[in-house]
């Protein structure tokens, strides 16, 4: 990432509103701790991950009400 934490944040974003749904490597990725662990882009990186998390989860209890 060599300190463009901001075009990777751009990057990570548009793959989330793309579906991309690994969680789990987003969250625990060696190559995504620098980004994780700065204080600026950290908070927003976990921010992008509980939103887009939040509206998977959201749409999958639709999709379950909707079965019914």
């Amino acid at each position: 990432m060599l300190g463009r934490f901001q075009e990777s944040i751009e990057e990570i974003e548009l793959a989330l509103a793309s579906g991309y749904e690994e969680w789990a490597l987003i969250e625990s990725d060696d190559e995504l701790d620098p980004l994780r662990s700065d204080p600026e882009y950290g908070p927003r990186l976990r921010e992008l991950i509980d939103r887009y998390k939040n509206a998977d989860d959201n749409a999958d209890a639709e999709d379950e009400t909707t079965e019914d």
